[in-house]
């Protein structure tokens, strides 16, 4: 797990942390992601520290945490749609996330064929990034406190056979 700071074109500061590296997904994948750490105080504070405490919420209800899928790779003859859920225990019983209560969708990204099936050389890929903002969907089932949560990824494609997805990092990001 890497841990950086990006500053974006308006200088603006988002914080990412890298989850996973080079995941394979053919069928339904279901991955911890582990959050970055966060500062935890037990003891008694003095009303300047609890001013300093009160901002600190104000400015992460603010925030957006928003899961970044980077690389995300696939033949470029496929279409392909993905459902992202989210839960806060590992569904490994469940076949399908949208009948589970505490799972939720926390968005879809599709992925279309740019050139028809004949012009396209076999094994060619194309590779796109994905942002899904996620604080609401964590936010709703509770886990917004949690050291980690569940991700699942569900591939349903509309070509025959399957095809790879392949997605090289996922993040977590913070603006």
């Amino acid at each position: 797990m890497l841990h950086s700071i990006k500053v974006d074109d308006s200088g603006a500061k988002m914080e990412q942390t890298e989850v996973h590296e080079g995941l394979k997904v053919d069928g339904t994948t279901r991955i911890h992601v582990q959050r970055p750490s966060r500062k935890r105080d037990g003891g008694r504070r003095q009303s300047s520290e609890l001013e300093d405490d009160l901002n600190e919420r104000k400015q992460e209800e603010e925030e957006e945490e928003i899961l970044a899928l980077r690389g995300v790779r696939v033949t470029a003859d496929a279409q392909l749609k993905v459902d992202v859920y989210i839960s806060h225990k590992d569904h490994n019983a469940c076949q399908i996330c949208s009948s589970c209560s505490d799972c939720a969708l926390a968005g879809s990204f599709l992925i279309v064929p740019s050139r028809p099936r004949s012009s396209v050389a076999p094994l060619t890929f194309v590779e796109s990034n994905h942002r899904i903002g996620i604080s609401d969907v964590v936010r709703n089932l509770g886990i917004h406190e949690d050291d980690g949560f569940y991700l699942s990824l569900v591939p349903s494609t509309s070509v025959s056979g399957t095809c790879a997805l392949y997605i090289r990092a996922i993040c977590l990001e913070y603006e």
